[in-house]
């Protein structure tokens, strides 16, 4: 996988993760963007903004709030803006899935 050999995907391939919209699916991420990070690169989160699954559970405004600023802080704006204005998550599996159109 790319993350297995993050160097090995070519510079101009974005990277995109697809997780689950709570605290366990931003720590992923987080990690992720960490080992790429290490090679120069970033990981996009793809999806994980988007209100389109079934509702999983109801965060406490505190760790909505908390989220958010993790997510602000790698720029992942989309999710911060998400967290800012929904204190519910929600598991990938319930989305549709979506596959990212090509970009020439």
């Amino acid at each position: 996988t790319a993350i297995a050999a993050p160097g090995s995907v070519d510079v101009h391939t974005p990277v995109l993760h697809w997780g689950d919209t709570d605290v366990g699916g931003v720590r992923i991420l987080r990690k992720l963007d960490d080992v790429l990070l290490g090679v120069g690169r970033r990981i996009k989160p793809w999806m994980m903004g988007v209100a389109a699954g079934i509702y999983h559970k109801t965060l406490a405004d505190s760790d909505a709030a908390f989220l958010a600023k993790l997510s602000r802080d790698r720029g992942w704006e989309e999710i911060a803006s998400y967290f800012e204005s929904s204190c519910r998550t929600f598991e990938q599996q319930t989305q549709k899935a979506a596959v990212p159109s090509r970009q020439p």
